[in-house]
């Protein structure tokens, strides 16, 4: 009993995008009190400790590094900032450190076991010769009063015997190339030829195209692509999660009978089961289960898994049809990378029967699973497409949504998001 309540605190904890930016800073201020009560030693530099208390807690926890970058990210946005107020000084002082490196070049080396060797002494004496201001600028506090004990040491030229008993600072060119090649954070870009798609069709809107496992994303129109708007029938992915794991419906193909009320689609005037009322985007059908499942556990799912903005109070058969829910199509993407891993707490059978219901397109080489919205109720009237494709290189999830001046407009969601994919060789034309 309490090892399930701690796990669930655990997932809402985790579906917060300042949980990982508060480990950051936390693991930090813990290596930065390690390193000041040890004396300051370098061993326990509190950058490199605070590096290997996150490892550990991302392997404790089972997190991969793209959720734990989306959450840390202003961090990475932060480090910018710190490069270029680095690169200030540097940048200033470019002629002297141009001299410097042309009298020590000779003095790179390499060493008899193919790793690539710098002369200490050349290493300490450039540092000394560096100006004192560019060395007061990038490192303050080892140039005061107090640290003047440092400051003589830098200063003074080390001898050695020979060059064979000289040390040497050793970079292995392999492991410099490896660093070079490993990919930190995803591109992500605004693209003209999809830009072009949509001035062609006529419609003001945004598609955000993300890999998976987090090496790309592609976006048009990246404000759009923040703001938050009615999900409509886009909901029901979600929805369809929370009836199956409510017990609302016992499966995918249980029949919920048709009351006899005409509807506006000749499609609803039927009994359904949950994968037809998914296709047609039935809304009594989907009404009927919201009354099952209850205000009350609709704010613990959408919490738990930080699903756009839910205003208060709002009524559980209409939220999603009359703009008191919001998202974004950024927040669609995170939402459904969250249902592809299957990281919230739900059942297999859960995750297999949605998964079902939303394979609408299976070609010789991809596989399409999507849902349609239409928020009607709106000014401007706007419309989703949201959902993922699976390619044998990759899985891309996508969101788009574009304004809809009348109901004719509806298939550019489809043909829009299609387009955008093949203009990138997701899928083949």
């Amino acid at each position: 009993m309490v090892e399930g309540r701690l796990n669930e605190i655990w997932v809402y904890l985790a579906a917060s995008p300042l949980l990982w930016l508060t480990a950051t800073l936390t693991c930090y201020l813990i290596a930065l009190r390690l390193y000041r009560l040890t004396g300051s030693t370098p061993l326990l530099n509190p950058v490199m400790v605070a590096i290997a208390l996150l490892i550990g807690l991302l392997w404790l926890t089972d997190t991969p590094y793209r959720i734990y970058f989306e959450g840390a990210q202003f961090v990475h946005f932060l480090l910018g900032l710190a490069t270029v107020a680095l690169a200030i000084p540097l940048y200033r002082q470019r002629h002297r450190l141009r001299a410097l490196a042309l009298r020590h070049h000779g003095r790179l080396r390499w060493t008899g076991d193919g790793a690539l060797g710098l002369d200490h002494g050349a290493l300490v004496a450039t540092a000394a010769e560096l100006d004192r201001a560019l060395l007061s600028r990038a490192f303050p506090r080892s140039l005061n009063p107090q640290r003047s004990r440092t400051t003589a040491i830098m200063t003074r030229q080390p001898t050695w015997p020979s060059d064979s008993t000289r040390p040497t600072l050793r970079v292995r060119p392999r492991w410099l190339l490896l660093a070079m090649l490993i990919p930190v954070t995803p591109v992500q870009a605004e693209d003209a030829e999809i830009a072009a798609l949509f001035a062609e069709a006529g419609v003001q809107g945004t598609v955000v195209l993300a890999r998976l496992d987090g090496q790309a994303v592609i976006v048009h129109n990246a404000a759009r692509a923040e703001q938050r708007l009615p999900v409509a029938s886009t909901f029901k992915v979600f929805n369809t999660l929370i009836a199956l794991e409510e017990g609302a419906i016992s499966g995918i193909d249980e029949v919920m009978p048709w009351d006899g009320r005409s509807h506006p689609y000749p499609a609803w005037n039927q009994d359904q089961t949950l994968k037809s009322a998914f296709a047609f985007s039935c809304v009594w059908c989907y009404q009927r289960l919201a009354e099952r499942i209850g205000a009350e556990r609709y704010r613990v799912h959408l919490a738990q898994a930080d699903y756009g903005w839910l205003d208060e109070p709002f009524v559980t058969t209409e939220f999603w049809l009359d703009g008191s829910l919001t998202i974004s199509a950024q927040e669609q993407v995170r939402f459904l990378r969250q249902v592809i891993e299957r990281r919230l707490p739900y059942r297999p059978e859960t995750y297999a029967g949605l998964r079902v219901i939303m394979l609408v397109e299976e070609g010789q080489d991809y596989r399409l699973f999507a849902k349609t919205g239409w928020a009607a109720r709106t000014t401007p009237q706007i419309g989703w497409y949201v959902g993922y494709v699976e390619t044998a290189e990759a899985t891309w999830i996508f969101a788009l949504n574009i304004n809809i001046r009348d109901e004719s407009e509806l298939p550019l969601r489809q043909a829009l998001t299609r387009a955008s994919l093949q203009a990138k060789g997701i899928i083949d034309e």
